[in-house]
C-alpha cells in the first residue's frame, strides 16, 4: 500500500525548499494540471515545471509551508486518488499569510513508485460576484 503521508510530505518539503527537481520527480512525464490560478491547464512535465519555476521565483525569499488536511484516498494496484484541503502558509520577512484551497491528485503506478499524473487545485466561486471564496482558517 502506498504511503500517502510520504508522498504528501515529499510534495510539501519540495515546495518549502523550492526544490524544483525534487517536486518534478513526483510527477509523470504526461501530467495534466488544472491549477486554480492563471492558466486553464498545463500539459506535460515541461509546462508544469516552467509554471512552478515561475512561482518559486515570484516568492523571492518567502517560504511556503503546505499542510494537507481532510485527506481522503482511494487506490487499487495501478491508479489512485487523493483529495484534501491544502493550507498554504507563506512565511515572509515582513509578513506571513495563509490561503486554503482544494487539491485532488490522480496517481499512477510507475514501476515501484506512485507518481502524480493529474493535479487539480480549486477554489469555489460565488455565482453572484464571480469572486473566489477563500476558506477562513
Amino acid at each position: 500500500m502506498i504511503k500517502i503521508e510520504a508522498l504528501l510530505d515529499a510534495y510539501s518539503q519540495a515546495v518549502y525548499q523550492k526544490d524544483l527537481n525534487q517536486l518534478m520527480a513526483l510527477y509523470t512525464d504526461d501530467v495534466v494540471v488544472f491549477d486554480a490560478f492563471d492558466n486553464w491547464e498545463y500539459r506535460g512535465k515541461p509546462a508544469w515545471s516552467q509554471a512552478i519555476a515561475a512561482w518559486f521565483n515570484k516568492m523571492g525569499d518567502d517560504l511556503i509551508r503546505i499542510t494537507f488536511n481532510q485527506t481522503n484516498a482511494e487506490f487499487d494496484d495501478h491508479v489512485g486518488g487523493i483529495s484534501a484541503e491544502a493550507l498554504y502558509e507563506g512565511i515572509g520577512k515582513t509578513e506571513n499569510y495563509t490561503m486554503t484551497n482544494r487539491i485532488t491528485l490522480g496517481l499512477r503506478k510507475d514501476g515501484n513508485d506512485w507518481k502524480i499524473s493529474h493535479e487539480h487545485t480549486s477554489l469555489p466561486v460565488k455565482q453572484t460576484t464571480g469572486q473566489s471564496i477563500y476558506k477562513e482558517d
